[in-house]
């Protein structure tokens, strides 16, 4: 006679579940789909990865909102890398990336900012602001240091400050 084998596990060996302490803790990393909506604020000591919608605030270490997440509300993260439109004020750590084809509505405090897309608010850097050849800014920029490329429009005062 055959022995068949449907596809059950035959084997009854078990493994531990490592615990919640034993993770990498550094690498952690949620994901909100596109289609996902939540209305509410989100808090979290990972990164964020956004394609879903999110109608509240959101604080977090590093976000990246994908081409078709949409937040409505303010932003605190250590990192942000933008690409598809947000209304709200944002406050980043260290590095914010706003893609070519976005735009932002609220003002802007980071450390450094890389824009190429479009801000319709202030901006406040503590150290570099780039603003690239697609960009278009309808505010005030200050920062203490600028690089400005061709093509780039600054409807508002640009303030260098130490």
């Amino acid at each position: 006679m055959a022995n068949l084998n449907w596809g059950y596990n035959t084997n009854t060996e078990t493994k531990p579940v490592p615990a919640a302490d034993d993770f990498d803790q550094e690498n952690k990393k949620a994901f909100i789909c596109e289609g996902v909506v939540i209305n509410g604020n989100i808090e979290s000591d990972c990164d964020l990865v956004l394609d879903g919608r999110v109608t509240g605030n959101v604080k977090c270490r590093d976000l990246v909102i994908g081409d078709s997440g949409v937040i409505e509300g303010d932003i605190t993260a250590v990192n942000l890398t933008l690409a598809k439109s947000i209304t709200g004020n944002v406050t980043v750590e260290e590095r914010l990336v706003i893609k070519d084809n976005t735009s932002l509505i609220g003002d802007i405090i980071a450390g450094s900012v890389v824009c190429e897309g479009t801000v319709k608010g202030n901006i406040k850097c503590s150290d570099l602001l780039e603003l690239r050849g697609t960009c278009n800014v309808k505010g005030n920029c200050t920062s203490e240091r600028f690089i400005i490329e061709d093509g780039a429009v600054v409807n508002g005062k640009l303030i260098t400050r130490k």
